[in-house]
C-alpha cells in the first residue's frame, strides 16, 4: 500500500470520527439525555376510563357548588391550571353571558380559602357540545390535600357541569369561605353530588428556580420558551434537558430540579425582533431555597455599540 493511500484512509478515519463522534479521542463519548419529569406538568386525574363529559347538571345552587377534593403526588405542589368538563344551557349563548363570572377558590385541608380567582362563563362552549375547558389561575402553594370550589352564585341555571359515577374524587358540596355543606355519605343516591364533578386540577412540584426575561427599560419580555440544560461531561457525560416552558405575562418561567449546574436555554426564534442572546448564562441551584436569575436580553443596536 502506497503512502497516499495510507494518508486517503486514514483522513477518511479521522472524518468518520469526528462526524459520528464513534471514536475516542477523536470524538465526544455519546451523552445521555434524561428527562427531568418532576419539572413537568402533572394532571391530577379526574375520570375512570374515558374522558368523556355524559351526564352532569346544574353546577349547585345559589347557596352551595361542586367541591372537589384532590391529594398531590408530590408536595410542595404548585397549582396552576383548572379543568372543567361542561357546557353552557341550550337558551344561553356566549355572547348572552359575557360580563357573567363565576369563581374559583382552593381550599387547603384546613378548609381555609389560600386562592381566588374570577372568570367569564362565556370561556365554555355552547350547548350541545361540552368539552374539557382549561383555566389558568394565579399560582397557589399546597402542601397537602387540598380542594377545589367553583362557585357559579346566581349563574347556577346557565350551565351544565359534568358528572359521573366514574369520575374522582367523589364530591363533597361547599359554600364560599371554606364551608362544607354535605359529604358524599351523607347524601341520597340521587342526589347529584353523590357522583364525582368533572373537574380537575393541573400542577407541577413547587419551583426551585424562577427565571425573569427583560428587555430594555427592564421590560418584561413574555412568550419565549426556556429550558435548562446541563453542560454535558460534568458528570456521567450526562445532559438533563427540563423541557421548555413559556415565560408568563411578567417574563417569569419557573422550574423544579435536582440541584446542580444549568444552562439557559432560549428558543431564539420566540425573541421579539431585534433581540439576541448570544452566550448561554449558568446558573447554579443549590439544595436549599430558591434560586432566581434575571436575564437581561440586548438588542443588536447595544452590542454593536458595546
Amino acid at each position: 500500500m502506497n503512502r497516499k493511500k495510507i494518508i486517503l484512509i486514514f483522513c477518511l478515519i479521522v472524518t468518520i470520527a469526528f462526524f459520528t463522534k464513534l471514536f475516542w479521542p477523536f470524538g465526544e463519548p455519546p451523552i445521555q439525555t434524561i428527562k427531568i419529569e418532576e419539572a413537568q406538568d402533572i394532571n391530577l386525574n379526574y375520570y375512570g376510563e374515558s374522558e368523556k363529559i355524559h351526564g352532569g347538571g346544574h353546577p349547585g345552587c345559589n347557596d352551595w357548588a361542586p367541591l372537589i377534593e384532590f391529594t398531590p403526588p408530590v408536595t410542595p405542589f404548585l397549582v396552576r391550571t383548572i379543568e372543567i368538563g361542561a357546557c353552557l344551557k341550550p337558551e344561553v349563548t356566549k355572547q348572552s353571558v359575557l360580563k357573567e363570572t363565576f369563581e374559583i377558590e382552593i381550599w387547603d385541608e384546613n378548609l381555609t380559602v389560600i386562592g381566588t380567582s374570577i372568570h367569564s362563563i362565556s370561556i365554555f362552549n355552547e350547548f350541545p357540545n361540552p368539552d374539557w375547558t382549561e383555566i389558568d389561575i394565579p399560582d397557589v402553594e399546597v402542601n397537602s390535600k387540598f380542594y377545589i370550589l367553583t362557585w357559579f352564585g346566581n349563574n347556577y341555571n346557565k350551565i351544565y357541569i359534568g358528572a359521573g359515577e366514574d369520575s374522582f374524587p367523589y364530591g363533597y358540596c361547599g359554600r364560599k369561605g371554606g364551608i362544607i355543606k354535605d359529604k358524599k355519605e351523607d347524601l341520597k343516591k340521587e342526589h347529584s353530588c353523590a357522583a364525582g364533578w368533572y373537574i380537575a386540577a393541573i400542577g407541577t412540584r413547587a419551583p426551585n428556580v424562577i427565571i425573569k426575561l427583560v428587555g430594555i427599560n427592564n421590560t418584561p419580555i413574555p412568550n419565549v420558551n426556556v429550558g435548562l440544560w446541563k453542560s454535558p461531561g460534568v458528570i456521567n457525560n450526562t445532559l438533563y434537558e427540563t423541557g421548555g416552558r413559556y415565560t408568563n405575562s411578567d417574563g417569569i418561567v419557573s422550574f423544579h430540579v435536582p440541584p446542580d449546574d444549568y444552562l439557559i436555554i432560549l428558543n431564539l426564534r420566540d425573541l421579539p425582533e431585534g433581540y439576541i442572546y448570544t452566550e448561554k448564562i449558568k446558573i447554579t441551584v443549590t439544595q436549599e431555597g430558591i434560586t432566581q436569575k434575571t436575564v437581561q436580553l440586548q438588542t443588536k443596536n447595544q452590542m454593536g455599540t458595546s
